[in-house]
């Protein structure tokens, strides 16, 4: 029950900096965004094709268009 309470702190001093310091949480989500792409770029070297980085590139690129043109062909969003 403890833990609850201090979870429901934390989660009440964030909210806080979130709404008076709009930038810093801008930069925090920026920061996160970046932990994330960085995150999969890793995994992708590590597991898709390993030895032939070139390949591995490419097909990685492949499935990037493949999965926006799946997405309602919203290729205009990204301008």
């Amino acid at each position: 029950m403890k833990n609850n309470t201090k979870w429901q702190i934390f989660k009440k001093k964030l909210i806080q900096i979130r709404t008076k310091r709009e930038n810093f949480a801008l930069f925090i989500t920026c920061i996160s965004v970046i932990m994330v792409w960085r995150g999969v770029w890793t995994m992708l070297d590590l597991y898709l094709f390993p030895t032939l980085p070139f390949v591995s590139a490419i097909f990685s690129t492949t499935i990037w268009v493949l999965l926006l043109l799946i997405d309602d062909g919203k290729l205009k969003e990204l301008k």
